[in-house]
């Protein structure tokens, strides 16, 4: 993005009499530090104030983030009321298609529908109809694995088990979700989740050496590295 910046304000020609810049602010993957961030921006001072700007830099253009979708969905709902347009990257919860509850989110990357209708036709396409989900408790999670069911239960798809990952880390509900996992005959697992709350799953199923399934991963974290560490790939 820094690259792209200069560039845009080294050139004549995409911007003329126009210099962009921009502030940075880390979300920490967190709603908290997101919706701090966010009114930080835009109240133009270390302290955030609702609905007050003292800041007398440039005009501000538009907000690009968060990556994740509960985070978009906080600080959405902020930047709505200012009527203060915001384009995230990486954000692809359905719900976020509301206009009346989001009117001024823009995105560049297909919404989860597409991804959930996709993971479903992979699942028809090689006849598996005993198949187990599981999903991170925010809003990518549960709209995802939702539109998925829908897809696949209305073409006679049997669901074994359902599952839901904790947003923060609770060692029992994790062992449960493992031993469903050990327990079920099902041999195909759905999982929409980040790799940050799929993290500390995927470490118990290779503390209890469960092989012989085969995973269907959302966006979110079959880009990360998670499954490029040693044991995890295998």
């Amino acid at each position: 993005m820094l690259f792209a910046i200069n560039e845009i304000n080294q050139r004549e020609d995409l911007l003329p009499n126009t210099d962009l810049g921009y502030v940075i602010y880390d979300s920490c993957f967190t709603i908290s530090k997101a919706v701090e961030g966010t009114l930080t921006y835009l109240t133009g001072q270390d302290e955030a104030v609702p609905n007050y700007r003292c800041g007398n830099g440039p005009p501000l253009a538009t907000l690009v983030g968060a990556g994740g979708s509960d985070l978009s969905i906080a600080t959405a709902r902020i930047l709505g009321l200012y009527h203060f347009p915001q384009v995230s990257y990486c954000s692809t919860c359905s719900a976020l298609n509301n206009k009346f509850q989001f009117p001024t989110f823009l995105r560049t990357i297909p919404n989860d529908l597409h991804q959930s209708r996709a993971m479903a036709q992979l699942v028809l396409h090689f006849g598996w109809t005993w198949v187990g989900t599981i999903a991170a408790d925010d809003d990518y999670g549960k709209y995802g694995i939702k539109d998925f069911k829908e897809q696949v239960e209305e073409a006679g798809v049997c669901i074994s088990f359902s599952e839901t990952l904790p947003k923060v880390s609770k060692p029992e509900v994790i062992q449960n979700i493992v031993q469903t996992v050990v327990e079920s005959t099902a041999k195909i697992i759905v999982v929409f989740s980040s790799d940050v709350d799929l993290s500390p799953l995927i470490g118990e199923l290779l503390r209890h050496n469960v092989t012989n399934r085969t995973w269907i991963a959302s966006e979110a974290w079959v880009t990360s590295a998670l499954i490029s560490q040693s044991g995890v790939r295998s």
